[in-house]
């Protein structure tokens, strides 16, 4: 949290309770460091990874449907 607090995006607060938020929800998980139990490492949950793969592939759909359709499109004007 340190690190994103030093990018001034939000502030920590509203950031703290975006965290915890997505905690709850399941697509973030919270681990403490073992060597230093100050530390805590924010990570994406499987389920959350496995959401953005789907993203990701549902994009590239659709962007093969757009290079085809605009192949096609050429194909008839030419």
């Amino acid at each position: 949290m340190k690190q994103l607090a030093l990018l001034n995006i939000v502030p920590p607060a509203t950031m703290r309770r975006h965290l915890n938020r997505m905690i709850k929800e399941g697509t973030v998980q919270k681990h403490p460091s073992q060597n230093d139990l100050r530390i805590v490492y924010f990570t994406l949950s499987n389920t959350a990874l496995d959401s953005f793969a789907n993203c990701l592939e549902q994009i590239k759909k659709t962007l093969i449907q757009a290079v085809e359709h605009e192949s096609a499109d050429r194909a008839i004007g030419a």
